[in-house]
């Protein structure tokens, strides 16, 4: 229904199992697509984002790495059965912690979340390259940075070191 109410058209009308409209005059269409992004957990919801969405945004800490890593196989199924290309739908993680200096990193043991530790990750930026890496591998397109300590600094480190960092490793 959002997406008809997005369409452009004078007049729509929609049938479906829960909202029922009939004659609606829903304006003008956005200047641009608007995608619908779902940040969800939930078996019925990463299916319902598998069918229909435009994008997964979860947050790191919210489940464990395994739990996200299985997510992506409910959603591209559910994708795969309404005949959808499980590619087309970008996955955002949300991560929160702070770059450090040198030093171990920390992150949450195999089946513990980030909540559990009381804090966010931290650690250098080779611990942060080396997290993302593994979380792109599982699935991830993005991330969407949280700095425990919101400062001009955290933001900038993570792009400046991590590319520095790559650009070292050729």
């Amino acid at each position: 229904m959002i997406r008809l109410m997005w369409s452009g058209e004078r007049t729509v009308s929609y049938e479906g199992e829960h909202y029922h409209v009939r004659g609606v005059h829903p304006g003008d269409a956005p200047p641009h697509p608007i995608g619908i992004w779902v940040g969800a957990y939930g078996p019925r919801m990463l299916r319902l984002i598998g069918r229909r969405a435009d994008g997964w945004v979860p947050s790191y800490g919210r489940a464990p790495v395994e739990d996200l890593r299985s997510a992506h196989t409910v959603i591209d199924e559910a994708a795969v059965e309404a005949g959808r290309d499980p590619a087309a739908i970008q996955r955002v993680l949300n991560i929160g912690g702070q770059i450090t200096g040198p030093g171990a990193g920390h992150r949450p043991e195999p089946g513990r979340s980030v909540g559990q530790l009381g804090g966010g990750l931290a650690g250098p930026p080779e611990y942060w390259l080396d997290l993302l890496g593994g979380l792109t591998e599982i699935g991830f397109d993005a991330f969407v940075f949280w700095p425990t300590e919101p400062s001009a600094e955290q933001v900038e480190l993570l792009p400046e070191e991590v590319a520095r960092i790559l650009r070292a490793r050729g």
